[in-house]
């Protein structure tokens, strides 16, 4: 295990761009200081540059962004990073320098996917129900035709009109949608979803309804983490099907949906089927055995 390599204070996210030669860590900075990015020279483990956004200034960087997520393009010729405020600051990698500020998505943001089939952002706000793509093949992004997208409650929800709370999206890898996972929480239940994007057209088609549980995070901590419902999506191709899979922290299991018919369902049907995590270090229940750990974040395999 090699030395420790310090960055700028609270490092919240890491994208390393595809040709392996720098890492870059957004960190979500301080009171007294704003966020930043370190930029990591893979060849000598050392940090290269820091990245005052929205400043040109020195480190300690001043008060100003605060960097949620960051992402890199599939050609390594820039990395983007997120902004609670839900701006996207542009990181041209050949200069190390922030390049483009000028388009945003919802206040609130807190996670962004880059799809790198049509070179596109998907950015999810749980403060405004919203997902916002937009399109980065050119020089600069682009907000992409129909977004914001409005992501309501499935139908006949039992959490009813509650806000739904977007906290992630992930692409097929065709590019050919987009899904969103959210939930909702109403008198003690959380009821957790699955929109479907269409990418071609940028509009929603269908809204899935997953699972209907107690709210558990009295105990578990459920309702503070970062990701309280999180999506991920299988490889799949010409050969193989594409399958998302949806971690629901209260219910303590990973839910499968199948994009494509199966089995005499329909495609995007959620079935019941969930795949359970490894046990807690939660007391024993009355059978004896202790509970399911209450997944958080999944990372799909390359």
């Amino acid at each position: 295990v090699k030395a420790a390599i310090p960055v700028d204070s609270h490092p919240i996210a890491v994208a390393e761009i595809p040709n392996g030669e720098k890492v870059y860590v957004a960190n979500h900075g301080s009171s007294a200081s704003g966020g930043s990015v370190s930029v990591i020279d893979t060849v000598s483990d050392t940090v290269s540059k820091t990245i005052c956004l929205g400043s040109a200034s020195a480190p300690p960087c001043p008060a100003g962004p605060v960097p949620v997520w960051a992402v890199a393009r599939a050609d390594s010729g820039q990395v983007y990073v997120l902004a609670e405020s839900g701006t996207i600051y542009v990181i041209d990698t050949a200069s190390d320098s922030v390049i483009d500020s000028a388009h945003s998505a919802a206040a609130g943001a807190n996670f962004m996917f880059f799809d790198k089939i049509f070179g596109r952002l998907y950015v999810t706000s749980p403060g405004s129900d919203s997902l916002s793509i937009f399109d980065v093949s050119g020089a600069t992004p682009s907000t992409y035709a129909g977004s914001p997208i409005a992501i309501p409650a499935a139908t006949a929800t039992p959490c009813g009109a509650t806000p739904v709370v977007p906290t992630s999206v992930t692409v097929l890898g065709d590019g050919s949608r987009a899904y969103v996972a959210s939930y909702q929480v109403s008198a003690g239940t959380v009821c957790s979803q699955l929109s479907v994007i269409d990418a071609g057209s940028g509009t929603l088609s269908s809204t899935i309804p997953l699972t209907q549980t107690t709210d558990t995070s009295a105990q578990t901590g459920c309702g503070t983490v970062g990701f309280r419902v999180f999506a991920s999506s299988s490889g799949g191709g010409a050969n193989s099907n594409f399958k998302v899979f949806v971690s629901q922290c209260d219910a303590g299991n990973i839910a499968v949906i199948d994009t494509y018919p199966a089995n005499g369902n329909p495609a995007n049907a959620f079935t019941g089927v969930s795949l359970s995590p490894p046990l807690s270090t939660f007391p024993a229940l009355a059978s004896g055995v202790p509970p399911t750990q209450n997944p958080v974040f999944m990372v799909a395999e390359p």
